[in-house]
């Protein structure tokens, strides 16, 4: 049988209750629906020169390899992205899933040759920033849950990441 941590949960009926921790609980709910409504409707921003968009749309959406479903993010993120095509020139910016998708397809493409090299790793450096920036908004969003998490179960946050990455977490 599985051993089980106990959390230590100090006074629980008191100061989990307490009107401190329950001011403290809703400022933590509140600042975290706003995190997660900021980032379902932000945008993250490409620019590309006219070299690059030409690449992008001309070259590698056409060839770009995809299996089942894949297809549907195939034509989503094209319709978007060449939606965005001013004076021949990509400055836009685009949901998270449509830069993750492009990313996805970049990550797995299969080129030759050095000049399509060249372009390729810069278009790739252009999504490269806007993916790093989801990634952190994500993880912003990841660290308020778990403080929410601990403040409701009033308990500190490094013991709930503990009890957490040890799989021994009961909510």
């Amino acid at each position: 049988m599985a051993k089980t941590k106990t959390l230590k949960v100090e006074n629980t009926l008191n100061s989990a209750n307490s009107p401190e921790n329950q001011a403290k609980i809703a400022q933590l709910q509140e600042k975290f629906d706003a995190l997660s409504n900021e980032l379902t409707v932000k945008g993250y921003g490409v620019i590309l020169d006219k070299s690059l968009t030409a690449t992008l749309i001309n070259e590698l959406y056409p060839t770009f390899a995809w299996k089942g479903y894949e297809s549907y993010a195939i034509t989503e993120t094209y319709k978007q992205i060449s939606a965005s095509v001013k004076k021949d020139e990509i400055n836009a910016k685009f949901p998270a899933e449509v830069i993750e998708a492009t990313f996805h397809f970049l990550k797995n493409y299969e080129g030759k040759g050095q000049a399509l090299a060249t372009n390729f790793k810069l278009i790739c450096d252009a999504f490269a920033v806007p993916v790093n920036e989801i990634n952190t908004d994500r993880q912003s969003l990841k660290d308020l849950s778990l403080e929410l998490i601990a403040a409701e179960k009033n308990i500190d946050i490094n013991e709930l990441i503990e009890s957490l990455n040890s799989g021994e977490f009961q909510g």
